[in-house]
């Protein structure tokens, strides 16, 4: 149900990024830094060091990918929202991420591969980018 739900909102943050063609990059960048500025968000109540330098770093990382999907390569986008799937999926796993309730890792698992296979289907030309011209015919 969780992932089912998370790729429900990234089916509407895709459509709203979808509306400003010019700056559709910079949303879905925006969006990769705010997904993973959750987690620290939500570590604060764990009061664990070991849990919020975990989060901490993993926000910097995913705020590089963010930065050079925008200033260099939407790839740097589709990789850093597929690697916040994983690390969604994966640190509740792993790690003592009590702080995570488990529907939520799911519904982000499901909004960050949705949000990564997107970005990577525009770039690869199996979707039209938004406010691309439709191809002349003859």
């Amino acid at each position: 149900m969780g992932f089912a739900l998370g790729a429900l909102a990234a089916l509407v943050f895709v459509a709203l990024c979808r509306t400003a063609p010019r700056t559709q990059w910079g949303w879905i960048g925006v969006g990769l830094l705010l997904a993973a500025l959750a987690y620290p968000g939500m570590g604060l109540g764990a009061r664990s060091a070991a849990a919020l330098t975990a989060e901490w770093l993993g926000t910097a990382l995913f705020g590089v990918f963010a930065l050079l999907g925008i200033a260099r390569s939407p790839w740097f986008l589709a990789a850093g929202w597929a690697l916040h799937a994983a690390w969604d999926f994966v640190l509740p796993a792993v790690a003592d991420a009590a702080y995570v309730p488990p529907w939520y890792a799911m519904a982000c698992v499901g909004f960050d591969a949705l949000v990564a296979l997107y970005v990577a289907a525009v770039l690869v030309g199996w979707l039209r980018a938004p406010g691309a011209r439709e191809p002349a015919t003859a």
